[in-house]
């Protein structure tokens, strides 16, 4: 009886150990043959060496004075490359241990799953689907914030599933505040996940305990950022310090900023816009005439920021601060509710369907190969046309996760109105939503949200509602045949 016991274990071990290496293999070769570094690494490598090197959290200004930061980035990312620095590593070496982390991420949100359905198969298509995302394993090679984010987003998912289970609720909660806490740390922005956190419990508990419940999350999840919240406080002297533009951030730029905010539409827009001015090389800013900037606008910034732009100090004289201002509200003042509702709409679009969102292949396959012979013209064009395959399959891949999302919807709507108990299908729908929502309803308000790499943070919760999806029409289709057979 042992012996069996232990075969089946060893045989359960080695079926999750196979599903981990199908998942995390393809990640660390993708990793190993691509470049890791992207504009962000710069800022991150300079923040963890100086951890390293006992100077604190911060950067030197161009006089050589070390300045604490405060603000924008906060010390979760840059304290895990430090520790990783610590042991030797380099880029490569980071990149594989973040996809090894993911990795698993996936592999426990494939557990889960098998935990609920005591299925293989769709335990390996969840471990697949998640873990080989289109969506997140072209981001998986770069050195910034989103690849290590994404696994902590998975992890929530896993947990969020076990409380539909009523498995541990305690551990549940208590792994949430951990989950949520280290998220906000790595990134403020990972406060949204308080929003399907409160679905889940206002669906599972009703609405006092949930209240109370996120009550204890919420201050939970305070107490631990507040020692980081108190440090901008004192650094400042302001409360708000933290969460704002980082301390380093050009004079003027937010303003300029939510000038920008008030016209793009696409990251490449926004992107071509401001970058440079972070740079202090406006002479590679782009501000073209497009649908919302008029070129008597565009030609109006070009003269503010050649008047009023300081480009050794990358900053703005007060005049530049008013006059961009003043060009935002009027820019805000020539609009209709009709322009406001096109802004968004084409924004939210772009950020959903542009194929670039990957940051894999698609956009960056051997840009630099040289046409010197007949075999690399040819290899140029083979090339050009897999990125295209590869953009083409992308917008395919995002339009059926739209399609499945929004008839999970209305699914789960018709459910509610004939009050039916929650499945968890209809459980996880919802909280799908909610986060969506609560992702999109900040690119009106933060201009930096439009950046497409911030969808891979939300992307492995509606690919779980297709997989959810697949699943119950599965079983639909199984429970519909065995009552077709037992009629004969």
């Amino acid at each position: 009886m042992n012996t069996n016991i232990k075969r089946l274990y060893l045989k359960r071990n080695l079926e999750w150990w196979l599903l981990y290496l199908v998942i995390s293999i393809p990640r660390i070769i993708y990793v190993i043959v691509n470049t890791n570094s992207v504009g962000d690494t710069v800022v991150y490598d300079e923040l963890a060496n100086n951890l390293l090197n006992g100077n604190g959290f911060g950067i030197f200004d161009d006089s050589g004075l070390f300045q604490p930061l405060v603000g924008g980035i906060f010390p979760g990312y840059p304290s895990y490359l430090a520790f990783l620095y610590k042991l030797n590593l380099g880029h490569k070496g980071v990149a594989i241990i973040t996809t090894l982390i993911f990795s698993f991420a996936a592999l426990k949100l494939a557990f889960t799953v098998n935990s609920v359905f005591s299925s293989k198969k769709y335990t390996w298509i969840t471990g697949i689907v998640v873990g080989l995302s289109p969506l997140n394993i072209g981001i998986s090679r770069f050195i910034f914030i989103e690849p290590l984010l994404s696994a902590f987003s998975v992890f929530v998912i896993s947990e969020l599933i076990l409380l539909y289970k009523k498995n541990n609720t305690r551990i549940r909660i208590i792994n949430l505040i951990v989950l949520v806490t280290c998220a906000i740390y790595m990134k403020p922005s990972a406060v949204i996940l308080f929003a399907p956190i409160s679905i889940a419990f206002l669906i599972l508990f009703g609405l006092k305990r949930m209240f109370i419940g996120m009550t204890i999350i919420i201050v939970t999840v305070s107490f631990f950022i507040s020692p980081w919240i108190g440090r901008g406080y004192v650094i400042t002297n302001n409360i708000t310090s933290s969460i704002g533009y980082h301390s380093y951030a050009p004079a003027g730029i937010k303003e300029y900023q939510d000038w920008v905010k008030t016209w793009s539409v696409s990251e490449p827009e926004m992107t071509a816009a401001t970058w440079p001015i972070w740079a202090g090389n406006i002479e590679r800013l782009k501000l073209e005439s497009g649908l919302f900037l008029t070129p008597e606008n565009a030609k109006q910034a070009k003269k503010i920021l050649r008047n009023t732009y300081d480009v050794k100090n990358k900053s703005f004289s007060n005049d530049g601060i008013k006059s961009f201002i003043k060009l935002k509200e009027e820019q805000l003042a020539s609009y209709n509710i009709l322009n406001l509702s096109s802004l968004y709409f084409l924004r939210v679009t772009s950020y959903l369907y542009n194929p670039y969102q990957s940051w894999g292949y698609n956009s960056s396959i051997r840009e630099d190969i040289e046409v010197n012979s007949t075999f690399t013209f040819i290899m140029n064009y083979i090339f050009k046309l897999l990125k295209l395959i590869f953009k083409l399959f992308i917008i395919f891949y995002k339009m059926i996760l739209s399609i499945v999302i929004f008839l999970s919807l209305k699914k789960t709507i018709t459910s509610l109105k004939a009050k039916t108990p929650y499945s968890l299908f209809e459980y996880f729908s919802l909280i799908v939503i909610t986060t969506l929502i609560s992702h999109l309803v900040l690119l009106p308000i933060h201009l930096n949200v439009v950046e497409h790499r911030h969808l891979t943070f939300v992307s492995p919760w509606g690919e779980m509602v297709m997989i959810l999806s697949l699943i119950k029409s599965r079983r639909l289709l199984y429970n519909n045949s065995k009552i077709v057979q037992s009629s004969y």
